[in-house]
């Protein structure tokens, strides 16, 4: 959903509201939009993640800084040890156990990318 069509879909909700109270309500976004953005499937960073964490890849409702790195060309997945269920929750946490297999699985995706790459350039 782009940030348009969510920003018009609140203030149509929001003005049913005013208008079952009577009240005027003003909706000032905090900042500018934020727009989606997608790696393929496809793409092998992904599928090397994929394999890595054995969980398929899957959209989120959130905003990040992934966009502009996709706008650079890189390929680009917001991942992390947590649960996404969990994620922006005011119960949100982290159970300890999950550290330890997400500092492997990064140690792995660094080793992969940075160190065995023949793409990578070393002096």
């Amino acid at each position: 959903m782009s940030t348009e069509n969510l920003r018009e879909s609140i203030q149509k909700r929001l003005a049913l509201i005013a208008e079952q109270h009577s009240i005027d309500i003003e909706f000032n976004p905090l900042f500018p939009s934020v727009e989606a953005f997608e790696t393929p499937a496809q793409s092998p960073f992904v599928q090397y993640c994929q394999q890595l964490t054995q969980h398929e890849a899957e959209s989120v409702a959130f905003a990040t800084e992934a966009p502009f790195l996709n706008a650079l060309g890189m390929d680009t997945v917001v991942l992390g040890p947590g649960d996404i269920a969990k994620a922006h929750q005011p119960d949100e946490c982290l159970p300890l156990s999950r550290i330890n297999p997400f500092i492997k699985i990064l140690q792995r995706l660094i080793h992969h990318y940075c160190i065995t790459s023949p793409n990578v350039q070393t002096t």
